[in-house]
């Protein structure tokens, strides 16, 4: 009982942790960072997409998309999930680099269950 206590409360404290971590690390994600600089920060997605941004109007988070890229370019769109939230980063070309090349062009958070 001595070793299983201690055992559950570090795990306790882990899971815990790992929640507000992801919270904390997407608020330091940046327009401009490699995938590498965001698997760093914020480990493998859950999900990760590609896409092209629809014409306007169109209603979801993709709408962030519109700000920073065109409609008809493609985007890749990685997915990250807590308890109550979710993540997510597109990468792009602003100036015509090759996908190999994409940066972070936005990001967008929002509640698990949200209705746009």
């Amino acid at each position: 009982m001595q070793i299983i206590m201690p055992v559950f409360v570090v795990s306790l404290s882990l899971a815990c942790a790992s929640t507000r971590t992801l919270e904390q690390n997407f608020s330091s994600i940046q327009t401009g960072m490699s995938r590498q600089n965001i698997k760093s920060i914020m480990g493998k997605p859950e999900r990760a997409d590609a896409g092209v941004v629809p014409q306007s109007p169109f209603f979801g988070p993709q709408e962030a998309l519109l700000s920073v890229l065109k409609p008809g370019a493609s985007f890749e769109e990685w997915q990250y999930i807590d308890e109550g939230n979710i993540y997510l980063i597109w990468f792009g070309s602003i100036s015509g680099e090759p996908q190999e090349n994409w940066r972070v062009v936005t990001k967008f958070g929002y509640p698990k269950g949200a209705v746009f």
